[in-house]
């Protein structure tokens, strides 16, 4: 295989037979902050690869003369988070989890400025938690992830040899209560009356897709027409690459017959007639939302209320777990969460329990049902 003839640019042949494209620069160099990293996601992109390299070598060449700031402090936090972003275990994360992911290591940064970006080695698990309580009064569930965060990032530190332990490992975080809203059925309907009424029929339908088949915001944005056959849609889950096929209630498959296909995926904006950035579609379902008194409601909330909704209906947990994608045992542990409890399951334990009763004759106390032992328990030996 023919090496392309640019600065620092690798091309390693893969098993599969594809390439893949990485600028690396001299070990000199990495310790002044300029890290070795994949370029170009799609394989065998040399163009786009040849593109990156120069760019990243203009940028070299800057510093190098002085006409570039002085790259990152090396082994701080901010230098620590450039290295994690190229690392496997970040870039082949979903989009989402990386922009929940940025968000967190944002706010490490501008710890670690605020600290004058202290070396790594002295980050000590007592500075550790000294940061988590300045943040946990004020916003327990962001702080927590704020330390899960950099949990990952010192671990990256210590896998690469710049610490010899993780100071935010271990950590006693403490427990925030989990969501248990739940959508209604009238909720949603009148989300998708509003939404039809301001024009944006495709986030109804986005509604009406995760209500119905339990499935995250991201793979119903992705959902493709090819995967439906009119009575059934085959999927697989980003997150878990779970292959689900689920059929389709008769109210979504009424939304989706009355949809046209001007896309490949389900979901397409109107404004634009193309699938939804997330961003875009979580600011005007949020707008929708908000206009008719649900703003306690969020999308991911669809999710949990599919359970909740089938769990209702008196689906066994395999039953449930076949819609929403969940392996049989992760079922069973998020139902505590998943599934709050209410006076409709109560209800629907009792009528299993009375029906079970009439069907064997047994359950009296007294005996008087039918029961084979009597009143003085002669006939079964007592």
């Amino acid at each position: 295989m023919a090496r392309p003839k640019i600065r620092y640019l690798v091309a390693k042949l893969q098993k599969g037979g594809h390439v893949l494209y990485y600028w690396q620069p001299a070990v000199a160099l990495r310790s002044a902050g300029f890290l070795p990293r994949r370029i170009a996601e799609a394989t065998n992109a040399l163009a786009d690869a040849i593109a990156e390299a120069e760019r990243l070598n203009a940028q070299l060449d800057a510093w190098r003369t002085g006409n570039l700031p002085v790259p990152l402090k090396p082994e701080t936090i901010p230098w620590l988070v450039r290295l994690y972003q190229t690392d496997p275990r970040y870039t082949d994360l979903a989009e989402k989890t990386k922009q929940s992911y940025d968000w967190c290591m944002k706010v490490l940064e501008a710890w670690s400025e605020r600290a004058g970006h202290p070396p790594l080695r002295s980050i000590t698990r007592r500075i550790v938690r000294t940061f988590y309580r300045s943040m946990v009064d004020k916003t327990p569930s962001k702080a927590n992830a704020v330390m899960r965060m950099l949990s990952i990032l010192m671990s990256v530190a210590k896998d690469e040899g710049f610490v010899g332990e993780n100071p935010a490992e271990k950590q006693h975080l403490r427990g925030t209560q989990p969501r248990q809203q739940v959508w209604t059925m009238d909720e949603v309907q009148a989300f998708c009356t509003r939404a039809a009424d301001v024009g944006r029929r495709s986030i109804a339908l986005a509604v009406l897709l995760a209500y119905n088949l339990g499935q995250r915001e991201t793979d119903v944005l992705a959902m493709p027409w090819s995967k439906y056959d009119g009575d059934v849609i085959r999927l697989r889950q980003s997150k878990t690459k779970v292959l689900l096929d689920v059929p389709v209630l008769a109210e979504l498959r009424d939304a989706l017959d009355a949809t046209e296909k001007k896309s490949p995926t389900m979901v397409v904006s109107e404004s634009t007639g193309r699938p939804y950035r997330v961003h875009n579609f979580t600011h005007l379902f949020a707008e929708i939302r908000d206009a008719i008194g649900l703003g306690h409601l969020q999308y991911r909330d669809l999710r949990r209320s599919a359970v909740v909704a089938l769990a209702e209906a008196g689906c066994e947990i395999p039953e449930i777990s076949a819609i929403t994608g969940h392996s049989l045992a992760r079922c069973v542990s998020i139902l505590e969460t998943y599934l709050p409890r209410n006076s409709v399951m109560a209800r629907n334990a009792i009528a299993k329990l009375e029906e079970y009763r009439k069907r064997t004759k047994v359950g009296s106390p007294n005996g008087e049902t039918g029961s084979r032992v009597g009143r003085n328990g002669a006939e079964a030996g007592i």
